[in-house]
């Protein structure tokens, strides 16, 4: 059976200034790099949130308000694994 390990680390923090209907706001931008490691073959992801700036809000929390908004596309991603490696039986029609 494969072991299968996923890894989640901040690719990307800082402030920038984002247009929002038209005006420029700074927000944060949180970028995670998600890494599948299946037995030394890598599969990466990437995915950015910009967040709104709030005084006294820790990075922790931007870091992880980010990743709440991201789960839905990372557990699609890990998702589409779900397949790989199957075999394909035409006779059957089904996946073995």
């Amino acid at each position: 059976m494969n072991n299968i390990t996923y890894k989640t680390e901040i690719d990307k923090f800082r402030n920038d200034l984002v247009e929002v209907d038209g005006d420029n706001v700074t927000k944060k931008l949180v970028g995670f790099k998600i890494t599948r490691d299946n037995e030394g073959i890598l599969d990466v992801f990437i995915i950015d949130k910009w967040i709104d700036i709030v005084d006294g809000k820790s990075d922790d929390t931007y870091a992880s308000d980010a990743y709440k908004l991201c789960t839905t596309e990372i557990d699609e991603w890990k998702d589409s694994f779900t397949h790989v490696a199957k075999t394909f039986n035409p006779d059957t029609g089904k996946m073995e």
